[in-house]
C-alpha cells in the first residue's frame, strides 16, 4: 500500500518488538540468564476441562500412551514422581510449527520473521519437575543452551526448587504473583472504566447525552 494508517504502524511495530523479545529467549546464549516458561495451574487446569477429542499439544504422555482425554501430563506426572525428583528434558516436537510455517505470507520481511521464529521455537524443550511433596509436578520449557548444560540445569532446579519452600504457595512464587496481579485485573477494570469516562465528561465540549449511554455499567447484564 503506497499509505499505512497510524494503527497499522503502530501495530507492526509492536508485534516486531513483541517477536524480538521472544527469540531473545529462546536464543539466549547468555551464562547470566536463565529464562523458562511455566504454564500456570490453573491455566493447565482450565485447559483440561476445555479439552477436545484430537491430541492436544503439552499433553506428550498422555497422546503416547493413548490415556483418556481427561487425563492431562501434569496429573500424571504429579503421581509418577516423588519429591525432588525431575524427567531429562525433550524437544517439544507437537507445537503447531507446521501450520506456522505455512502461513501464506506475502511481504519477504515477514517471511523471514516467520521462518526466523519458528527456527527459535523448534529448539525449545519440556521437561518436569516435582520439588515438594506439596506441589504437583511443573511443566518448564526452555531453550536447548540449558537443555544441554548440566551445571545451568541444576541451577535451574535448584531455583524452582527455592521459589516453593512455603506450604501455601502452590506454584513458583513469580507465577503465584502474576496469577494474582491477573485476577485484580477483574476488580480493577470496572473502577479504570468509571474513572476514564469521567474524564472525557469532563473535557467533552458538545451535547452530553451523546455519551451518557456509554457511562451505563453493563459488566453484570
Amino acid at each position: 500500500k503506497s499509505q499505512e494508517s497510524t494503527v497499522s504502524k503502530e501495530f507492526l511495530k509492536q508485534v516486531k518488538a513483541s517477536i524480538d523479545s521472544f527469540k531473545t529467549i529462546c536464543d539466549s546464549q547468555s551464562p547470566e540468564k536463565i529464562w523458562v516458561g511455566l504454564p500456570s495451574i490453573e491455566d493447565a487446569s482450565l485447559k483440561k476441562h476445555q479439552r477436545c477429542l484430537q491430541k492436544k499439544p503439552h499433553n506428550e504422555l498422555v497422546n503416547i500412551c493413548n490415556l483418556p482425554e481427561h487425563c492431562d501430563d501434569t496429573t500424571l506426572f504429579t503421581v509418577l514422581l516423588s519429591p525432588g525428583e525431575f524427567t531429562a528434558p525433550k524437544l517439544i516436537e507437537d507445537t503447531g510449527l507446521v501450520q506456522i510455517k505455512n502461513l501464506p505470507i506475502k511481504d519477504e520481511k515477514f517471511a523471514e520473521v516467520r521462518d526466523s521464529l519458528v527456527a527459535s521455537m523448534s529448539q525449545l524443550h519440556f521437561l518436569y519437575f516435582r520439588p515438594f511433596e506439596w506441589t504437583p509436578a511443573f511443566r518448564i520449557e526452555t531453550g536447548p543452551i540449558i537443555a544441554g548444560d548440566s551445571s545451568r540445569y541444576k541451577a535451574l532446579l535448584n531455583c524452582i526448587k527455592y521459589q516453593c519452600r512455603t506450604a501455601g504457595i502452590s506454584e513458583p512464587y513469580p507465577v503465584f504473583r502474576a496469577g494474582e496481579m491477573v485476577k485484580s485485573f477483574a476488580r480493577a477494570i470496572p473502577v479504570l472504566r468509571k474513572s476514564v469516562l469521567s474524564h472525557i465528561t469532563s473535557l467533552y465540549k458538545d451535547n452530553l447525552g451523546e455519551i451518557l449511554p456509554l457511562l451505563i455499567d453493563r459488566t453484570n447484564t
